[in-house]
């Protein structure tokens, strides 16, 4: 009989503990979402420090960038944190614009991709289907943070450089700030004109205007909270008028 007890105990040991080790096992691929170092090796090995891309090389050697984007296809998000689903909605958002550049290359533009309509197109994320254009005007404008529009990269070059690094959840607010003082203090994106008294801006702060207007009175006041500081306190002192920049949608290749 104490045979008999012992042998039970151990069998319904043995189940509990395959029971566990299972849930463990599910509870680390659920945890699993996307592997960055593969991204940042895509960004590291093509992406120079002035955001310019290497399609070339790129096109050559896919593999790293098409396991990111496999990642990306099938990735669980819906158990994440708000901002880890902010950093993955942009870094998803920049590797599917260089791969649809990189598989089409050489363009002149990606405006010249699909007939145009390349941020319509339909593809595979996060286990549902959504275009580039959905992923910015669906997911992450309505997050109220007008610094995603110098995260998030088109492949031009009038759009903000390509970080040659990915965005991380740790560090996102850092990497937001830091993307939006390089974009406001890039002189071919931003450039007052002290003569005129016209601060000269992308047409990215005109297209999105109704964004920047959440967290500043206007324009001009956006761009003042990032400015450098002898151009910032030119701004607080004098009457200044904004204008637009014409966009450059040329390729931003190395």
């Amino acid at each position: 009989m104490r045979k008999l007890i012992v042998f039970f105990m151990i069998f319904v040991g043995t189940l509990v503990g395959c029971n566990k080790a299972e849930t463990a096992n599910s509870d680390t691929q659920q945890s699993f979402v996307v592997d960055y170092t593969l991204w940042g090796k895509v960004l590291r090995n093509h992406v120079n420090d002035q955001g310019r891309v290497d399609y070339s090389g790129l096109k050559a050697n896919m593999g790293g960038l098409n396991q990111f984007i496999q990642q990306v296809e099938n990735a669980d998000i819906t158990s994440l944190s708000a901002v880890e689903q902010k950093t993955f909605w942009i870094n998803a958002y920049n590797a599917l614009t260089l791969k649809v550049v990189a598989d089409n290359y050489p363009v002149k533009s990606i405006r010249g991709i699909n007939l145009g309509l390349v941020w319509k197109m339909g593809r595979k994320v996060a286990g549902g289907k959504k275009s580039l254009g959905d992923i910015e005007h669906k997911i992450l404008r309505p997050l109220g943070d007008p610094r995603i529009h110098f995260a998030i990269n088109c492949a031009s070059i009038g759009c903000p450089k390509l970080p040659n690094k990915p965005f991380y959840v740790e560090t996102l607010n850092e990497q937001l700030d830091y993307e939006t003082r390089r974009f406001v203090n890039d002189s071919e994106k931003i450039s007052l004109d002290k003569t005129q008294n016209i601060l000269h801006h992308s047409a990215i702060l005109e297209w999105f205007e109704e964004d920047f207007l959440v967290v500043a009175p206007n324009i001009l006041g956006y761009i003042a909270k990032y400015i450098n500081e002898e151009d910032r306190m030119y701004l607080e002192s004098n009457e200044v008028t904004v204008q637009a920049m014409k966009y450059d949608w040329g390729i931003n290749k190395q």
